[in-house]
């Protein structure tokens, strides 16, 4: 049985509670403007059951009812539909990360393959535009995007598994750590290089401002991000009581491209850019030094 989802996957993860102030509703909104189509189908991945047909009355109750509600603790939902339009789906997930308690909502659009096949030159760039315009919206800690197959793939060290689920042949013994692409998990944090790779301000301060952008990628950009567009409660509060802000260094993310396309990424020209921006960033030699991340780690 094949596993291959035949999907691009588009991931964002941020410190804000993105649910509260409806930034979802408004990422809603440019993902069925990028269908020129509405979603058709919703889930509460929290709730069994089966899902619903996303009709405005669920729209308002479901969605729209979350708004103004505090911190989402532990909120999952998905929206999708069928086949004949770029987005394929859209989930939400916002609460406490299990490893280190912090909170973040995270956001995975998947967009389908043929899509990017269809249109070789305009659907890279229309990706990479919104993956911008998302992290303007939601002033991200982390965001990646790529081949969701070739990220199950670099992370299955079973031949047969990557045979009969993927149908990839491997004559040779696996080594997870020589495949550029695997995703190492840091506590809310991911240490890995794909074809779109979104490094917010905690990342760049911890890896370097100039090392990141000398990264030997396809293309750099440092963005252009609002830093008004989000403050912390604390931040306004204390600016209606007539405080003075901070003069602090506008904060920065940089958008790192390994190819032109994601497709094709076990090219190994392809494997090379990743490999070369992997070992640039030190993410090789910080996945050596650092242990997992794990339950008992984080007990006092």
């Amino acid at each position: 049985m094949s596993l291959r989802e035949n999907t691009i996957y588009i991931r964002l993860s941020s410190y804000h509670d993105l649910i509260d102030d409806a930034t979802h509703v408004e990422i809603l909104h440019r993902l069925d403007a990028w269908n020129r189509g509405p979603f058709q189908h919703y889930q509460n991945l929290q709730m069994r059951g089966r899902p619903k047909a996303l009709t405005a009355e669920v729209l308002l109750n479901e969605l729209h009812g979350m708004v103004g509600q505090g911190l989402h603790r532990a909120t999952r939902f998905k929206l999708w539909r069928d086949e004949g339009a770029p987005v394929r789906s859209f989930e939400v997930f916002a609460g406490a990360h299990p490893y280190t308690g912090v909170f973040h909502t995270q956001i995975d659009i998947r967009v389908e393959r043929s899509w990017f096949e269809r249109n070789p030159t305009v659907a890279p760039e229309r990706c990479r535009r919104m993956m911008i315009a998302l992290t303007r919206l939601t002033h991200p800690f982390q965001g990646h995007a790529h081949d969701t197959d070739d990220n199950s793939i670099q992370n299955i060290d079973n031949p047969n598994l990557l045979r009969r689920g993927f149908g990839v042949e491997s004559d040779e013994p696996i080594e997870l750590a020589d495949n550029p692409g695997r995703e190492t998990s840091r506590g809310e944090r991911r240490y890995v290089v794909n074809w779109l790779t979104l490094m917010g301000p905690e990342l760049i301060e911890q890896v370097g401002l100039e090392r990141v952008r000398s990264a030997p990628a396809w293309q750099v950009d440092e963005l252009d991000v609002d830093p008004e567009a989000r403050k912390l409660p604390g931040v306004v509060i204390a600016e209606r009581m007539g405080s003075e802000e901070p003069q602090e260094e506008p904060q920065r993310w940089i958008l790192l491209q390994t190819a032109p396309t994601p497709l094709e990424p076990e090219a190994p020209e392809r494997r090379e850019a990743q490999r070369q921006v992997r070992e640039h960033l030190g993410f090789h030699e910080r996945a050596r030094r650092d242990r997992m991340m794990g339950y008992w780690q984080r007990k006092p």
